[in-house]
């Protein structure tokens, strides 16, 4: 069972990296972050991952603890680059990385009817200024 359970994790970790390199493929710089968050919130709503989460919640929780770094860290060299020249501090993009996945993680665990309701709070959050720190406009 765990093998087959490792195969599930690591197909569905192929797709969701193949989604994410399309939409920064597919669209110009400025506009990734944005379809980026677009595409987790698409991919927030796969109803047989929500099965696996019922069916194998330990499984679920001990795998987004080990990709939560890659993930972290991918993630904020998008927002880095996305940024410009005027960006935040390499800690903000980061951090925003960070609360962006942990909001993924939560939306996912807790899901709900409202499948746009991730992407509209990731924007609010992106949208915040961080203390002490300029920001480009978006």
């Amino acid at each position: 069972m765990d093998d087959l359970l490792d195969a599930v994790a690591e197909d569905e970790r192929r797709t969701f990296e193949a989604g994410i390199a399309a939409a920064v493929r597919d669209h110009p710089a400025g506009a990734r972050l944005d379809a980026v968050l677009h595409f987790m919130s698409n991919a927030l709503s796969d109803d047989h991952l929500q099965q696996l989460v019922i069916t194998e919640p330990e499984f679920v929780l001990e795998r987004f603890v080990s990709i939560l770094p890659a993930l972290r860290t991918s993630l904020a060299s998008l927002i880095e680059h996305e940024g410009g020249a005027t960006s935040s501090p390499p800690s903000f993009a980061e951090d925003l990385a960070d609360a962006l996945i942990r909001l993924a993680m939560s939306h996912f665990l807790l899901a709900e009817g409202d499948a746009s309701r991730f992407e509209r709070s990731a924007a609010a959050i992106v949208a915040t200024k961080p203390a002490n720190s300029p920001r480009s406009a978006r």
